[in-house]
């Protein structure tokens, strides 16, 4: 148990569950850890209906809604921490405001920093802005990364403490989603259905691959519907594309069940909860080199290729579909990687560890650090 007298108030930040996203399925996971025995959690939704996004103005007002927010909780219920979880662009920009606030009242602060879009983000901002990002990142508290590339990529613009803290799967009843077993291989794609996602390169790859008894399922939100639809009537590919839109929470998992195969050939990631998901399942992965893919899968567990590469993955599809041993192999390796390194357990603990840390009264006092209680 937490050796505080009071339960610490952490304040949540960000876009909540239902999960549609990374950001809502890892604060889902923190809302619903053992870390309530310990802490007092307040979340702040984010997240904009359609009502508000229909004009700048009534996003403005959104805005806004969200600063009074802040503003009442931190007089009202006076949270040690506040813990915002951060995309890049106007995200980045807006919580860099919610942290300014937070701030004023003496609140610690951390950005969970998720965007993986936030290297595009920065090398494309100007001098200026750039002097504010860093600004920005200087004044927290703590900063949270999913993995060691992306510690490496912000020690260069920040002195800031960080800590890495990889996604988690949260322990999901795998026997309740039963497999369908036919004699095709099914590829699922699981995520936002944009350009970004390489949704275009993978229907291109598909439109190459000319061994019959492969099909291929989209799972999540479109970015452009028609124009998707368009593209796979045109190269013909219709008859081998099963495709569902947006799924909301559990739902998804039975997609996981059905399918033999996981890709993912985006151009930009952080640490993708959806191929976590797909691993736990113990489905093959086919994914790109990006972000912190590569620090997860290895030959051993799935298929790197570089982004746009669509003649490499079209090979990587073809090979795992035709190669039983070899996803057999990959499908155990998965298994066993998430139960030992990505579970709920193991990431609860870790972001304790920072919670506690920056519950101190003064966390830079002479050996109060080591006087942290931990009950792991």
């Amino acid at each position: 148990m937490c050796n505080l007298l009071m339960k610490p108030k952490i304040m949540i930040v960000g876009e909540m569950p239902p999960p549609t996203g990374g950001i809502q399925t890892c604060i889902e996971q923190i809302l619903s850890s053992n870390m309530t025995h310990d802490f007092e959690f307040i979340p702040i939704n984010t997240t904009r209906s359609e009502f508000f996004n229909k004009n700048k103005l009534l996003k403005l007002l959104f805005f806004l809604c969200n600063c009074i927010q802040i503003v009442f909780i931190a007089i009202k219920r006076k949270p040690t921490i506040a813990h915002f979880h951060v995309s890049y662009r106007n995200g980045f920009w807006r919580s860099s405001i919610f942290s300014k606030i937070t701030k004023l009242f003496k609140i610690k602060n951390i950005f969970h920093a998720h965007g993986s879009q936030f290297k595009l983000f920065y090398s494309e901002s100007s001098d200026t802005s750039k002097i504010k990002i860093k600004k920005t990142l200087s004044d927290l508290d703590y900063l949270i990364v999913l993995s060691e590339s992306w510690k490496i990529y912000y020690s260069e613009i920040t002195r800031t403490k960080i800590f890495i803290l990889k996604n988690a799967v949260e322990r999901i009843n795998h026997a309740k989603y039963c497999r369908t077993h036919t004699k095709r291989f099914n590829v699922l794609f699981l995520g936002s259905i944009c350009s970004r996602k390489g949704v275009y390169d993978l229907i291109e790859s598909i439109s190459k691959i000319t061994k019959e008894n492969i099909d291929f399922t989209f799972v999540g939100p479109f970015e452009n519907k028609a124009q998707f639809i368009k593209e796979i009537l045109r190269l013909g590919i219709e008859n081998k594309c099963n495709i569902i839109g947006e799924v909301l929470g559990e739902k998804r998992f039975k997609f996981f069940a059905s399918a033999n195969c996981f890709i993912l050939p985006s151009y930009n990631e952080g640490l993708p909860i959806a191929l976590l998901e797909a691993m736990s399942f113990g489905l093959p992965i086919i994914s790109t080199k990006v972000g912190a893919i590569p620090e997860v899968i290895k030959k051993e567990n799935g298929i790197l290729f570089d982004a746009g590469d669509i003649d490499a993955m079209t090979k990587a599809i073809v090979k795992i579909a035709s190669d039983k041993d070899l996803a057999r192999k990959m499908s155990n390796a998965n298994k066993l990687l998430i139960e030992s390194e990505y579970n709920p357990i193991t990431y609860a603990k870790n972001l304790k560890n920072v919670y506690l840390e920056l519950s101190l009264p003064d966390r830079n006092a002479p050996n109060q650090q080591n006087t942290i209680k931990k009950d792991f």
